[in-house]
């Protein structure tokens, strides 16, 4: 047999292996002009002729422009992808910037209306099981200031600030603070504007007790709470507000159940009140 039979008795299967090659050495993203100009091609000269033909080599380059298309798109993907992250992390930096300038204006109007020195510091832990005993809050550079005991405030606005604790332990630069709410907590208070003391003693809840007041005292449901300014902690600074009054067994004094005026859920920002010892 001549090579000229051959190619005569087996044309359909040798233009379907040449289809094969022709797409395997044109299979990728840059060259799928070629692949459309050589089906073109097969289409115009073999479609009237070779329709089977022509279908068996129009599949495979299909398929083969198919793989190509879904390669392009994975990495068009994968872009994105890369775009969408990198936007992302500049969004977060460029609000982690825009908040610490708010809170360094916040600071220098705090200056203006709180006479002690103080170091602002932010939560940056809090455990779910012991929610109303401790938080972890990030120091500054001069965090050597802060001492164990130390009063810790809330600044919720320009002129308004509540006490929620005191330094409990520190290490390095971070500090632990025991929540007003824990316990273990035990501060001098009073009521405003009134001649009425006691201790605020906390729940592990969100409520408060004041404890220890005489059983003759003037409290209402509806007083504010302050500190009273012993133990090293400032006068007047706010505390709750009383929503219950309940006499103790004994008779002796009576507690009042206090309701703080902070949302002790949400604490971030506070202030540490540098005291002398």
């Amino acid at each position: 047999m001549t090579l000229s039979d051959f190619v005569k008795k087996n044309k359909p299967t040798l233009i379907y292996f040449l289809s094969i090659i022709f797409t395997l050495t044109f299979s990728n993203t840059q060259t799928t002009y070629y692949l459309k100009t050589i089906t073109y091609f097969i289409k115009y000269f073999l479609y009237l002729n070779y329709k089977p033909i022509y279908e068996i080599v129009d599949y495979p380059i299909n398929v083969a422009n198919k793989f190509i298309y879904l390669s392009y798109m994975y990495e068009e993907n994968l872009k994105l992808k890369q775009k969408i992250k990198k936007d992302f992390l500049k969004n977060i930096t460029l609000q982690e910037l825009l908040a610490q300038k708010f809170r360094q204006e916040e600071l220098i109007n705090i200056k203006k209306n709180l006479k002690y020195k103080f170091l602002d510091c932010k939560v940056i832990f809090r455990d779910y099981q012991n929610w109303y005993d401790f938080v972890v809050v990030s120091l500054h550079n001069n965090y050597k200031e802060v001492k164990e005991d130390m009063p810790v405030l809330l600044n919720e606005d320009i002129d308004k600030f509540y006490f929620i604790g005191r330094i409990w332990s520190i290490e390095n630069n971070k500090a632990k603070i025991l929540l007003i709410t824990n316990p273990l907590s035990a501060i001098p208070a009073k009521v405003k504007n009134k001649n009425i003391e006691g201790i605020i003693i906390g729940s592990s809840y969100s409520n408060l007790i004041l404890d220890y007041i005489m059983p003759d005292d003037d409290i209402k449901i509806g007083d504010i709470i302050v500190t009273s300014g012993l133990n090293n902690i400032p006068e007047n600074v706010e505390i709750g507000k009383v929503i219950k009054i309940e006499t103790s067994q004994t008779k002796i004094f009576k507690q009042a159940i206090v309701k703080p005026n902070f949302n002790i859920n949400s604490l971030k920002n506070l202030i540490i009140i540098l005291t002398s010892e």
